[in-house]
C-alpha cells in the first residue's frame, strides 16, 4: 500500500479476485462435453456444415456459461477445433498437393476457398445410408395388386395416371420405403385417399405423419386417417409405456406428408420403429419447395439414388398455362426463362419497397372485397406486421371488425372482434372437435369475443370449431393473420396470392409463393432505383437454397474441386506468376542483376513484360529485344525507364509487317490444346525448376480430366454433341472426337452457355477466335463422321463403277484383237445399210450399258456377205500402264486396213465414225450430268473441308512424306478391281460368234471400233481419276478433323519453347513522344 497507494492496491486486489473467479469458471468447463453438445445441436439442423457454423454454436453455448467474452474466446476456439476434429470432412483435398510459393501461412493453398471446407457427422451418413438401404429392401406387399385394382375400379372422381400409379405403389409395393414426389397442386391428397382405401380393403391401415401439426391436421382431414407429428410419434415410442393412439401393427403403412421438410435423422428413427413392427414407410412431398429446418435432403437423395413415383400433372390452378408455368419455375433444369409466362401475363411488377407494399395490399383488398380468399406473403416479419396493420384498418373501415375492446398480441398489434388471427404454437391442452384436434401453430381463427381477462373466444376459419384462448397464450403466441411469411405458407391453398419479394429471394421461395393461389398468383419485386425487373428475376432463377444431403455434398464437392474451368483458370494463374519470374530473369540476363532489380521495383515494369510478350508473339527473342531497346540510346535520365523501354519495343513491333502468332496456332501438348493450357513455360530454362514441375503436374492433370470429360460426353451425348456427328467406333478415330468434344465443353462452360443450347458453338460466341476455330473443327468432324459412317456405300459404288468401266474397255480391246469377216465388195455395195444398222445398234447398246464394241463388230460382220478377206495385225492385251497408249496398235491396224479397203470402205468408215462419235458424246454428256448432280453436294463439302484445311491445319509437309504409304493403305482398305493379269486368266468377255478362219476387218468397222474404244477408255480413266481425287479429298477432310483412317496416333507433341527466335525487332533510334 505504501508503495502503490491505497486505491491502486484495492484495484489490484479486485483484478486478482476477478481473474481467479474467471479461471475457476474456465477450469470448471468440460470441453469434451461442450464439444459433444455442440455437434449434436449442429447435426440436428444441418446435414453439412462449415467451420463458422461450429464456431457460432460453440460461442452460443459458452456464452451461457462464461459471460466474460475475453475468458470464453480461447475456449470457443478450443471447442471449435475439437468439434471439427470429430466431424467427417466432405471436401476432398486439392489434386495438386502443396506448392510452397502458393501456400498460405496456415498451410492451405491460395486457391482453396478459406472457410469453404464442408463437414458432416457419422450419424448423418449412417441415417442416409439406412434410408437408402430401406428404399432398396424388399419384403412382402401390404396388399395385393388385385385388391388395389378392385378398389380403384370403384373409385369415383377424377384420377390421372400419375395419381393411380402413386396410390398403387404406396399400397402394393414390397419395398420397406417408397418415395412419392409431386409439384404443388398435383393431387397428392387424392392419390393418398385411394391408397388408404385399398389398404383398408386389404385389412391394413394408413397412419399419417407430418413435420408440423398443421400439416398433420391437413392430411388427417383430407385423407380421413389418424395423423400426428413425427416428433410426437417418436417421443411416444421412446416412452416406457406407449400410448394406445401411437400403436402400430404389422402391415401398417406410415405415410409422411411434406417429407421434404422432415429431418433425415428423424426419418431414419421412424424407419427403425417401422421395421421393428413389420410396418412400411412412405414419404411424399416436393423436393423443389422449401427445405427442412432440420438436417434434411433425404427426399431428393432417395429419388436420385433409388428412384421415386412422380406426379406430373398439376390440378390446382384454373389456368392450364399457369400450371405449366409453375412446373417450369419448379424445375431449374428446364431451358428458357422460368418467369416468361408470369411477365407476359402481367403477374410480375417491380418498384421500390413502399410502392410494392402498397401494391400487395391493394391486390389483397380488391380480391377480399370480391369475396375471394386471398393471401399476402412477405419475406420478413416486419413487413408481415405492416401488412397486417393495413388489412385490419381496412376491415375496420369496412365494418367487418367492430368493438372498442381489444387485446394486445405478440406482434404489438391489437385484436378486435371480427379480426383474423393466427396461433403460433402447438398447444395440446387446448382441444377442439371433441378432443380429436388441438390448437396448432399456423391455424387461422376469427375473433368472436374478447374476454375481460384478455382471453379470446375464437372460431376456426376452416371447420368453425370454437375454442377459448387464454390471455397468456394470446399475449405470447397469437398475431394477426391477414399476412404471413412465405416460409410459413407452404401447404396452404387460397384463391389468390400476392407475394412481396426482392432479388435476394431464392427460386424455391418464389415457387412456393407463386403456387398458393388457385385463380392467380402475383409477384411484387422490390428492386433498386434504375434496376431492371428482368435482372432481378434472372438472379432469383439462378439462386437456390435447396439443402443437399451429405452424400450429395460429397459428389458436389468432388465436382467442384475437379471442375475443368477452375483447374484451367488456376493453371493460367500459375503460368502468369511463373511468367513474371521468367521476365525478371530475362531482365537479369539482358541488363544485369542490379539494373533488372531496379526496373522490376517500378510500377511500370508490367508494361515492359507485356511488350516482351508481344515481341515473342512475333517470334523475337525477349532477351535480345530488351537489350537492344535499352542500348538504343541514353535512357538513364528518363523519369520512368520501364515506360520508355516498353514504348520503344511496342513502336518497333508496330512496323512489323507479319502476322502475330496466336495461341490457337500452337501445337497440342499431351492432348491439351494451347488455348486451354499453354505448356511453353514448363520447358523453359528461365523458369525455376520447381515452378516448371508444378506447371507440368497441373498440365498433366488437366489432360487427364479432358480425356475423362470427352469419354463422358461420348456416353451421355448431350444434344449439342450431335453437331460432331456419330462417335467413331475405332479407338484411333474415337480419341479425336473425345478431344474436340471436351474442348467445346470447356468453351461452353467458360462462357456459361445454357446446357440446353443445341448448337455446339452458339451464335453469341461467333467472332471470337477460339469459338470460330472450334466451329471449323466441329464442321470438319461432322463431315468426317459422315464419310466414315458412309463407308459401305462408298465401297460398293467404287467397285461397281470400276468393274463397269474396266469391262467396257476390256471388251473393246478384246474385240479389236479378234478376226472379223467383212468382205470388201459387199461392204462397198451395202454401205448405207451397214451405216444405218450399225448406228442404230450402237445407240441401243450404249443406252443399255452393255458391251457396244461387240455389238458393232457383230453388226458389221452380219452385214457383210463377200468372202474376200484382209489380214489384220492382232492387238495384244496391255497392262494398266500401257492402257493409256492403246491407240498405237489400233492405228497400225487401221493403216493396214486402209491400204486394202479402197475409197468406198474409207467413206463407210468415216460415216460410221461420225455416227458413233455423236452417240458417244451424247452418252458421255448424260453420264457427266448425272454424276455432277449426284456428287455436287458432296464435292461442295469436300471443297469446304479443303479450304478449312488450308486455313486451320498447316501440316502439308506430313502428307507429302506419307503419300505413297497412304496410297497403299487406301488400296488395301477399299479394294480394287481385278488386275489386268487376273482378268487375262479369267473367262473372255462375251462377244459375237466368229468364224473359225481369220478374216480381215474392213476399214469402216475398224474406224468405228477405234473411235468408241477411245471414248470408253477416256471415260474410264476420268472416272478412275475422279474416284482417286475424291478419295484423297476425303482423306484430307479426315486429317483436318484429326482422324487418320489407317494410321495409329503418332504420339504427343513435345513442349514448345521459345527457341530459334530472331534476335530482336528493329528498334528506332529516337524516343519521339517520350516524356522525360
Amino acid at each position: 500500500v505504501a508503495r502503490v497507494g491505497a486505491d491502486r492496491a484495492a484495484g489490484l486486489v479486485d483484478a486478482a479476485r476477478a481473474l481467479a473467479r474467471t479461471n475457476k469458471e474456465a477450469a470448471s468447463v468440460d470441453v469434451d462435453e461442450i464439444t459433444a453438445q455442440v455437434l449434436r445441436t449442429v447435426e440436428e439442423h444441418h446435414a453439412v456444415w462449415g467451420a463458422h457454423v461450429i464456431e457460432a454454436e460453440a460461442r452460443r453455448h459458452l456464452a451461457a456459461l462464461i459471460p466474460d467474452q475475453s475468458v470464453a474466446e480461447p475456449l470457443v476456439q478450443k471447442v471449435t477445433r475439437a468439434a471439427l476434429g470429430g466431424s467427417v470432412t466432405l471436401t476432398p483435398p486439392s489434386p495438386h498437393g502443396a506448392f510452397t510459393p502458393l501456400t498460405r501461412s496456415d498451410g492451405s493453398s491460395i486457391y482453396d476457398h478459406k472457410g469453404k471446407t464442408l463437414f458432416t457427422s457419422t450419424r448423418i451418413l449412417d441415417a442416409e445410408d439406412q434410408l437408402l438401404d430401406a428404399a432398396r429392401t424388399r419384403t412382402v406387399s401390404p396388399v395385393s395388386r388385385d385388391t388395389f385394382e378392385r378398389t380403384a375400379a370403384q373409385h369415383s372422381g377424377p384420377l390421372d395416371a400419375g395419381q393411380r400409379d402413386l396410390a398403387r405403389e404406396f399400397a402394393t409395393s414390397d419395398r420397406e420405403l417408397v418415395v412419392g414426389i409431386g409439384p404443388a397442386g398435383a393431387g397428392k391428397t387424392t392419390a393418398l385417399r385411394l391408397a388408404a382405401t385399398a389398404l383398408e380393403d386389404g385389412g391394413r391401415r394408413m397412419i399419417g405423419l407430418a413435420p408440423s401439426a398443421p400439416a398433420a391436421s391437413v392430411i388427417a382431414e383430407a385423407v380421413g386417417i389418424e395423423a400426428t407429428t413425427i416428433h410426437g410419434f417418436l417421443t411416444a415410442h421412446a416412452q416406457a409405456e406407449l400410448p394406445a393412439k401411437y400403436e402400430i401393427r404389422a402391415g401398417d403403412v406410415l405415410v409422411v406428408d411434406e417429407a421434404g421438410m422432415a429431418g433425415t435423422q428423424r426419418l431414419a428413427a421412424l424407419h427403425t420403429i417401422a421395421r421393428e413392427y413389420g410396418a412400411y414407410v412412405r414419404l411424399i412431398g416436393d423436393d423443389r419447395q422449401l427445405s427442412a429446418v432440420e438436417a434434411g435432403g433425404a427426399l431428393r437423395l432417395i429419388d436420385r439414388e433409388v428412384g421415386s413415383v412422380r406426379l406430373e400433372h398439376v390440378h390446382r390452378f384454373q389456368d392450364a398455362d399457369e400450371a405449366e408455368a409453375s412446373l417450369h419455375l419448379r424445375d431449374p433444369l428446364r431451358p428458357g426463362d422460368p418467369f416468361a409466362w408470369y411477365q407476359a401475363n402481367d403477374r410480375v411488377v417491380g418498384g421500390d419497397v413502399d410502392r410494392m407494399t402498397d401494391a400487395v395490399f391493394a391486390g389483397w383488398q380488391t380480391d377480399t372485397d370480391a369475396g375471394l380468399r386471398s393471401l399476402m406473403l412477405a419475406p420478413t416479419g416486419a413487413t408481415v406486421t405492416e401488412l397486417n396493420a393495413r388489412a385490419q384498418a381496412h376491415r375496420i373501415a369496412a365494418g367487418a371488425v367492430t368493438g372498442t375492446r381489444s387485446v394486445k398480441l405478440r406482434d404489438d398489434l391489437s385484436a378486435h372482434v371480427g379480426d383474423v388471427i393466427a396461433t403460433r404454437r402447438n398447444e395440446s391442452l387446448l382441444r377442439i372437435q371433441n378432443g380429436r384436434d388441438r390448437v396448432k401453430n399456423g391455424d387461422l381463427w376469427q375473433v368472436a369475443r374478447i374476454g375481460a381477462d384478455g382471453s379470446l373466444d375464437v372460431v376456426h376459419r376452416d371447420h368453425a370449431a370454437p375454442v377459448t384462448l387464454p390471455a397468456g397464450y394470446v399475449r405470447e403466441h397469437v398475431e394477426l393473420g391477414y399476412a404471413r411469411t412465405i416460409s410459413r405458407s407452404q401447404g396452404l391453398t387460397a384463391d389468390t396470392s400476392h407475394v412481396l419479394g426482392d432479388e435476394s429471394m431464392t427460386r424455391e421461395t418464389a415457387y412456393t409463393g407463386l403456387t398458393r393461389g388457385k385463380q392467380s398468383n402475383r409477384l411484387y419485386l422490390d428492386v433498386a432505383d434504375g434496376a431492371a425487373v428482368d435482372d432481378a428475376l434472372e438472379q432469383i432463377a439462378a439462386r437456390s437454397d435447396a439443402m443437399l444431403s451429405a452424400h450429395e455434398t460429397i459428389r458436389a464437392e468432388q465436382d467442384r474441386v475437379d471442375d475443368l474451368v477452375t483447374l484451367i483458370d488456376q493453371h493460367a494463374d500459375v503460368a502468369d506468376r511463373a511468367g513474371e519470374i521468367r521476365y525478371g530473369r530475362i531482365a537479369e540476363v539482358a541488363l544485369g542483376t542490379s539494373l533488372a532489380t531496379t526496373l522490376q521495383s517500378q510500377e511500370s515494369w508490367g508494361a515492359v513484360a507485356a511488350a516482351l510478350r508481344h515481341a515473342e508473339d512475333y517470334g523475337f527473342s525477349p532477351v535480345d529485344t530488351l537489350r537492344v531497346a535499352y542500348e538504343q540510346r541514353e535512357i538513364g535520365t528518363a523519369d520512368d525507364v520501364p515506360a520508355v523501354l516498353s514504348w520503344r519495343i511496342e513502336r518497333a513491333l508496330e512496323k512489323i509487317d507479319a502476322p502475330r502468332r496466336s495461341v490457337m496456332d500452337l501445337p497440342d501438348v499431351d492432348g491439351v490444346a494451347a488455348w486451354i493450357a499453354d505448356a511453353r513455360l514448363q520447358d523453359n530454362d528461365l523458369v525455376p525448376e520447381d515452378w516448371r514441375e508444378h506447371l507440368q503436374e497441373r498440365h498433366h492433370y488437366i489432360g487427364v480430366r479432358l480425356k475423362e470429360r470427352g469419354a463422358t460426353l461420348a456416353v451421355e451425348r448431350p444434344a449439342w454433341t450431335d453437331a460432331l456427328g456419330a462417335v467413331p467406333s475405332h479407338p484411333t478415330r474415337m480419341f479425336p472426337w473425345h478431344q474436340l468434344a471436351a474442348e467445346v465443353d470447356v468453351l461452353r462452360a467458360k462462357y456459361r452457355v445454357d446446357p440446353a443450347e443445341p448448337a455446339a458453338i452458339p451464335a453469341t460466341l461467333r467472332g471470337k477466335e477460339i469459338a470460330d476455330r472450334l466451329q471449323q473443327r466441329v464442321t470438319a468432324m461432322y463431315k468426317a463422321s459422315l464419310l466414315l459412317s458412309a463407308e459401305p456405300i462408298a465401297l460398293d459404288t467404287r467397285q461397281r463403277y470400276a468393274a463397269h468401266f474396266t469391262a467396257r474397255v476390256e471388251a473393246a480391246r478384246a474385240t479389236l484383237g479378234r478376226p472379223v469377216a467383212v468382205p470388201a465388195m459387199a461392204a462397198a455395195q451395202q454401205g448405207p445399210a451397214v451405216v444405218a444398222t450399225a448406228t442404230a445398234t450402237v445407240s441401243t447398246d450404249l443406252a443399255s450399258a452393255a458391251t457396244p464394241q461387240a455389238s458393232i463388230a457383230e453388226t458389221v460382220a452380219a452385214s457383210a456377205t463377200s468372202t474376200e478377206t484382209t489380214p489384220v495385225a492382232t492387238a495384244s492385251r496391255t497392262t494398266e500402264q500401257e492402257g493409256t497408249t492403246m491407240s498405237d496398235p489400233i492405228d497400225e491396224a487401221l493403216e493396214h486396213v486402209g491400204r486394202h479397203a479402197g475409197r468406198v470402205g474409207q467413206t463407210i468408215t468415216s460415216e460410221v465414225t461420225r455416227q458413233i462419235q455423236r452417240v458417244a458424246d451424247e452418252r458421255r454428256r448424260e453420264q457427266q450430268e448425272i454424276q455432277r448432280r449426284a456428287e455436287r453436294e458432296r464435292d461442295q463439302a469436300v471443297r469446304e473441308a479443303l479450304r478449312q484445311a488450308d486455313r486451320d491445319r498447316k501440316k502439308a509437309e506430313q502428307a507429302v512424306a506419307r503419300e505413297q504409304e497412304r496410297a497403299d493403305r487406301l488400296a488395301s482398305r477399299y479394294g480394287r478391281p481385278e488386275t489386268e493379269q487376273q482378268r487375262e486368266d479369267a473367262a473372255p468377255v462375251e462377244g459375237p460368234t466368229l468364224e473359225d478362219d481369220p478374216t480381215a476387218l474392213t476399214s469402216d468397222a475398224r474406224d468405228g471400233l477405234h473411235a468408241e474404244a477411245e471414248v470408253i477408255d477416256s471415260h474410264a480413266q476420268s472416272e478412275d481419276a475422279a474416284f482417286t481425287g475424291r478419295e484423297l479429298e476425303e482423306r484430307e477432310m479426315l486429317r483436318v478433323a484429326g482422324i487418320d483412317p489407317a494410321e495409329q496416333p503418332s504420339g504427343t507433341v513435345s513442349g514448345t519453347s521459345w527457341s530459334n527466335q530472331p534476335a530482336a525487332p528493329e528498334i528506332l533510334r529516337a524516343d519521339d513522344g517520350i516524356e522525360r
